[in-house]
């Protein structure tokens, strides 16, 4: 009975994990604290606003128009993560070309582009090749992992004891496997650095 019980609360945590690491919630505390922070990385609060919109609140809206379309509840799980997928995709693009049309800086130009680099990466490889790389361990990898670079490295320590965390919370829930998960952080940490070189 013990036994049973400890199972329970493990998938409970799990999904506790699984929830508050939902890639566009991160994604918006992060830009958030960058903006309390004094990092240099937001020249107005309207470049917030906006970035805020492309990266989070965009992406946000799938889960929404899945849960009122009735068509696309009843074909579950997989729907709804391919519908995500598409607002990511169109979140993302939107904050590419707000970086590339409006005077941001550096950092948030590289914070934009890497979200839209990571996308089209992960759909270069879950669509041409045969090994599926998780959206989830992408989109939370950057949130993680940026402010080791942007505010201070010690945060590095933190980050990876959260990215562990979305790691073991997918495992059990099986949503991922090991090999997928860090497929998707990969990608984000190629994109990342593939933008340090860019900008």
């Amino acid at each position: 009975m013990r036994n049973e019980n400890n199972k329970t609360f493990v998938k409970i945590l799990a999904k506790a994990v699984r929830v508050i690491t939902v890639p566009p919630l991160l994604i918006g505390a992060l830009l958030v604290a960058l903006y309390i922070y004094p990092s240099g990385i937001f020249t107005s609060l309207s470049s917030l606003i906006l970035s805020v919109t492309f990266l989070a609140v965009i992406p946000s809206l799938s889960y929404l128009v899945w849960a009122v379309i009735p068509s696309l509840r009843r074909k579950g799980r997989d729907s709804q993560r391919k519908l995500a997928f598409v607002f990511s995709i169109l979140g993302y693009l939107g904050g590419a070309v707000y970086a590339l049309t409006a005077d941001v800086s550096r950092g948030l130009t590289i914070i934009l582009f890497t979200y839209f680099v990571s996308v089209v990466l992960l759909t270069l490889i879950n669509k041409l090749t045969i090994f599926h790389a998780s959206g989830h361990g992408c989109g939370v990898t950057g949130p993680l992992l940026l402010p080791a670079y942007f505010v201070n490295p010690l945060w590095i320590g933190p980050s990876l004891i959260g990215l562990l965390a979305v790691y073991v919370s997918s495992i059990v829930l099986k949503r991922h496997t090991l090999k997928e998960l860090v497929a998707g952080s990969s990608a984000a940490l190629l994109s990342f650095l593939f933008c340090l070189v860019l900008f």
